[in-house]
């Protein structure tokens, strides 16, 4: 046999052996290449055009997603999960009507599947069809577990409406019938924290639920600054400087989560004043070097106009004293320095947090208290 004629089916054989199919590139995961069968779609079966269509939909290609799970669907393949991504795509490019009819065809399919009625559900919501959007995620939130949705949004509903002792309570039933597998429960968890210390002071309770969290994960540097706010307010100084100390640790070796890397600082302290204002104070991981430098920072959210409206902070003075001042900044009224002083950067907060609450309440008076 001619030698390049054997070469030639050689090289012919070993490309058959070891060329992938659409179906070893989705089995893969590698949807770029899956969606290079783009062209011979006439040739492909309709499951094989319903994996040219979830790897658009995870490449979040939602149009041509469509397309081809229409493709998929006329040619035979008529699955519930391919009405039900069919039906999420073309609510990603606001088709909600086509949206409402594909979820609905997969529920036609499978009544009980949790991700068909929350998602269902989840259309509604964002064409503000609240009542619907509600009754199909509480519905779904009964379903034996597949997602994470429905046990967010019916307590998230709540929270919209303002109604936060419901939503508190929702979460907690949340909490229990959800899967602690999924990363939802982390932030259902971090929710009941929230309301049970920022709005209900029940601290030990806001301490169990993120202390579930810090169980999962250790180094939640968010919530071992929230756990850190609770010893504050239960003037637990001892523990709240212990938790600072680990994480101006982190902080020096470039461990922190990198948004408090970049802040420099963390939250020490929050809580509700004035029936709408948000007080958050945060602590400088680095010291005091020069003039302006501070050490506390607080900012005063204000939930009715949605922005803060004022600040609070420590100061280090100009000269070579090195005195720290207490100061106010208002867009309104520019910088206010007041005479309350310390003589060093050791400022402990408790002493702090008088003056503030004193500024808060307009009675200031830096007499009142002794400088350390």
């Amino acid at each position: 046999m001619n030698k390049k004629l054997l070469l030639g089916l050689l090289l012919l054989i070993s490309f058959f052996v070891n060329a992938q199919t659409i179906e070893d590139f989705y089995d893969e995961e590698d949807y770029e290449e899956v969606i290079k069968f783009e062209e011979q779609k006439d040739l492909l079966t309709g499951q094989e055009l319903a994996f040219i269509g979830y790897a658009f939909f995870k490449l979040e290609m939602h149009q041509k997603a469509v397309e081809f799970y229409t493709h998929a669907i006329n040619n035979g393949f008529e699955t519930g999960n391919v009405f039900y991504l069919r039906g999420i795509a073309h609510r990603y490019i606001n088709n909600f009507k086509e949206s409402e009819e594909d979820l609905s065809e997969a529920m036609k399919v499978d009544s009980s599947n949790q991700s068909y009625v929350a998602q269902l559900g989840q259309t509604y919501y964002k064409q503000n069809r609240l009542e619907e959007a509600y009754a199909l995620f509480s519905i779904a939130r009964k379903l034996t577990f597949d997602t994470g949705l429905p046990y967010v949004m019916v307590p998230a509903m709540h929270e919209e409406n303002k109604e936060f002792a419901i939503a508190l309570k929702e979460y907690q039933i949340s909490a229990e019938l959800i899967d602690k597998q999924d990363d939802n429960y982390l932030f259902i968890l971090e929710r009941i924290g929230y309301y049970e210390s920022l709005h209900y002071k029940n601290y030990e309770k806001a301490l169990e639920a993120y202390e579930k969290i810090i169980a999962i994960n250790p180094e939640n540097d968010f919530v071992l600054s929230s756990i850190m706010s609770i010893h504050t307010a239960l003037n637990n100084h001892e523990k709240a400087n212990e938790i600072f100390k680990h994480l101006k640790q982190k902080y020096v070796d470039g461990t922190i989560d990198e948004q408090l890397l970049l802040m420099g600082a963390v939250q020490v302290d929050r809580f509700l004043w004035g029936g709408d204002k948000y007080v958050t104070t945060y602590k400088s991981f680095k010291e005091p070097e020069k003039e302006k430098d501070e050490i506390f920072k607080t900012f005063i959210f204000s939930l009715k106009e949605n922005k803060v409206v004022k600040t609070y902070k420590t100061m280090q003075d100009e000269g070579e004293n090195s005195f720290h001042l207490f100061c106010s900044i208002c867009p309104k009224e520019g910088r206010k320095t007041y005479s309350c002083r310390w003589e060093d950067k050791e400022i402990k907060f408790h002493e702090y947090k008088e003056y503030l609450m004193m500024a808060l309440n307009d009675n200031l008076d830096c007499d009142k208290i002794a400088n350390k």
